[in-house]
C-alpha cells in the first residue's frame, strides 16, 4: 500500500449550511466531494511551472515511445509519424510545446482532488478548515477487512513540501513525476497539514463514491452547535458500519486539544 506510514486519514469540515449537508450526504450515501484545484485558496497550490528547454531529438523520441505504447504500431512506423508531426524550426518547435502545455492546463482544470490529513488534533487545521464549531471525519486505513477500503485509500499520496516550485518538463519527466510535481507538491510553510491527496482525472470535480464502512469516527469540535451535533450523530447512526463519536476539548494545561471517546453509534 502506498500510504504505509498513515494509520488513518482525516477530513476537516466546517459546518456551514453546505458543509453539514455534505457531511450528512457522505454518511448516508457513501460519497464525498472532490474539489477542483481552481477552487483552492492557496494561490500557489497546484501551480505549474514549465520547462520547455528540450531538443527536437528528445521530443521526437518521447513522441515515438508514446505512439508505440498507445497505437500499438512498430517502432519504425512510430518514428516516421513522430518525425512528420514535430516541427523542425526553433520557433515552430517552441510554439508546438506551448500548445501541448495549453492542453495540459485545460485537463488540469478538470482534475478532481480529495484533500486529507494524517493528523486530527492540529489547532491550525481546525481553525483553518473546520473552526471550533466543525468536525473532523476519520477514514480507516489499517486494520480493516474490506478490500475496497484498501483500494480507496491506496490512491492517496503524501504531499511533498518544498521551498521552490518544481519545474515540469513533459519530455524528460515521466507521467508519475509530472503528477507529483503538479498536484502533490506544496510550499514548505504548509507542512503542518501533513496532507495526503487522492487525485482523479476521469470526470472532473464533484461527488464521488467511497467504500461502505470506511468512515470509522467523527470528531466533534470544541464549540460545535448542539443542533449540528444532533444532526451529525443522527447521520452517523444511519451509517452502514460502526462510527465512534469523539469530542475535542481544550487541554487545561497546554495549548493543545484533548480527544475523548463518547460513544459508538
Amino acid at each position: 500500500m502506498t500510504n504505509n506510514c498513515a494509520t488513518a486519514l482525516y477530513k476537516y469540515k466546517y459546518l456551514c449550511f453546505e458543509g453539514i449537508t455534505h457531511v450528512e450526504d457522505m454518511l448516508r450515501n457513501d460519497r464525498v466531494w472532490f474539489s477542483s484545484p481552481l477552487s483552492f485558496t492557496d494561490p500557489f497550490d497546484c501551480r505549474r511551472v514549465y520547462d520547455t528547454r528540450n531538443t527536437r531529438e528528445n521530443i521526437v523520441l518521447r513522441k515515438t515511445e508514446f505512439l508505440v505504447r498507445t497505437k500499438h504500431i512498430s517502432l519504425s512506423e512510430a518514428l516516421q509519424e513522430a518525425e512528420q508531426d514535430i516541427p523542425r524550426s526553433t520557433e515552430d518547435l517552441q510554439r508546438w510545446q506551448e500548445q501541448q502545455l495549453a492542453g495540459h492546463s485545460r485537463r488540469a482544470a478538470n482534475t478532481a482532488i480529495l484533500c486529507l490529513s494524517a493528523v486530527c488534533d492540529n489547532q491550525i487545521m481546525w481553525a483553518q478548515y473546520a473552526r471550533p464549531t466543525g468536525i473532523c471525519v476519520m477514514f480507516r486505513v489499517r486494520d480493516i477487512s474490506e478490500e475496497s477500503h484498501v483500494d480507496f485509500v491506496a490512491e492517496a499520496q503524501p504531499i511533498e513540501y518544498a521551498d521552490r516550485c518544481p519545474l515540469i518538463n513533459f519530455i524528460r519527466n515521466d507521467p508519475t513525476e509530472i503528477v507529483r510535481k503538479a498536484f502533490l507538491t506544496k510550499a514548505t510553510p504548509y507542512n503542518y497539514e501533513a496532507e495526503w491527496r487522492i487525485v482523479r482525472y476521469d470526470d472532473g470535480p464533484g461527488l464521488k463514491a467511497i467504500p461502505k464502512g470506511i468512515i470509522g469516527a467523527v470528531i466533534l469540535g470544541v464549540s460545535i452547535d448542539a443542533k449540528h451535533r444532533e444532526r451529525i450523530v443522527r447521520a452517523c447512526a444511519e451509517y452502514e458500519g460502526d462510527v465512534e463519536i469523539v469530542r475535542a476539548s481544550l487541554d487545561p494545561h497546554t495549548y493543545g486539544l484533548r480527544l475523548d471517546y463518547e460513544q459508538t453509534v
